[in-house]
């Protein structure tokens, strides 16, 4: 019962490291997303939020974006990451290339043609060294790193909106009085791992440099209609991204009875601008079975990591980073971001 209302069962803690232990850093960045914000009620719209921050930021370059099918079909995803990036270069901030990616999971794309988005990464990579922010369905990098593993050196890092612990699903109305499941609210996916299993899957056998945020990074800040009457006054870009923001509030207001809603690709951007905000672990990943009473909405399998030294039979003993709690200062931290101004040429 304790379960199935808050989406948690009991699990040893973690053993967080002091705050920006696991930052990292790069020179180049290649941005990865499914941004749909505004196409639906049920449209998120942390992808605009999380792109808004990471091309207005003066600590990176971003030297490509490609798109990717997820929140939306990618007609939809790639149209509108085009017009939050054409409105960012209209204010005249810097308008990095946008690049079509997959619109379908890893599964199906082994005899497919090249993508536009997995050529261009493929060169960015062959160019130099560069870390990846993956903020939604990892299929477009697995596909490259697929055809050309010889390029997985030249991965920096990647970091993911994926992860979870064993016996954590993610809840935010812990038993409150939501309008749906009886009072229950809604459960969330392990979204990005849920849409391509096996892109996850593949990139963890390459043993790489990856640094998870999971959904429980996110609870621990939200986006109110203050925050989004603030970005109204903040430039036509972040009044565009806020504008299309408010019918994912409405539906977090509405039916998950939640003030604000938790911004979770948001919360991924913010770990490259602001590392020293966010306690980390290194733990051992691993994709498997949901407990019997989660399957039947949250799938067969998940992506869960543990601090466990010692694997099963056969298991990897690769480590990767698992970010799940932000300082209370990220809030003020990431509205700062939005709000930044084009540098005058």
């Amino acid at each position: 019962v304790a379960g199935w209302r808050t989406g948690r069962s009991a699990i040893e803690p973690l053993s967080l490291a002091p705050s920006g232990t696991y930052a990292v850093t790069a020179q180049r960045v290649w941005v990865d997303t499914d941004a749909s914000c505004g196409a639906s009620r049920t449209s998120d719209p942390d992808d605009c939020l999380a792109l808004l921050a990471l091309l207005k930021s003066r600590k990176m370059r971003v030297v490509g974006i490609s798109t990717v099918f997820g929140n939306a079909l990618i007609e939809v995803t790639d149209r509108t990451t085009r017009d939050l990036v054409g409105q960012l270069a209209a204010e005249g901030f810097s308008s990095p290339p946008v690049y079509l990616g997959q619109n379908r999971s890893f599964i199906d794309n082994n005899l497919s043609t090249p993508t536009p988005a997995e050529n261009a990464i493929r060169n960015a990579l062959s160019e130099a060294p560069m870390g990846i922010i993956a903020l939604g369905p990892l299929t477009n990098i697995a596909d490259v790193l697929r055809r050309h593993p010889e390029l997985s050196t030249q991965v920096l890092w990647i970091v993911a909106v994926v992860g979870q612990r064993p016996g954590h699903v993610f809840h935010p109305v812990e038993g409150g009085a939501a309008r749906v499941l009886l009072g229950h609210g809604p459960v969330f996916r392990d979204f990005n791992f849920a849409k391509d299993r096996l892109a996850v899957a593949e990139l963890l056998s390459l043993e790489l440099g990856m640094t998870f945020i999971p959904y429980e990074a996110a609870e621990k800040m939200a986006i109110s209609a203050a925050d989004l009457d603030a970005m109204d006054r903040e430039g036509v870009t972040s009044r565009w991204v806020a504008e299309r923001s408010r019918k994912w509030l409405a539906f977090w207001r509405e039916d998950i009875r939640q003030q604000g809603f938790f911004p979770f690709d948001l919360v991924a951007a913010a770990y490259l601008l602001h590392p020293e905000l966010f306690r980390c672990v290194s733990v051992r990943p691993r994709i498997g079975k949901h407990s019997w009473y989660w399957r039947w909405m949250l799938g067969d399998t998940g992506l869960f990591v543990d601090q466990r030294i010692d694997g099963e039979p056969g298991e990897t003993r690769h480590q990767i980073v698992y970010c799940p709690s932000p300082s209370a200062g990220l809030h003020d931290a990431v509205l700062a971001d939005l709000a930044l101004t084009a540098t005058p040429h």
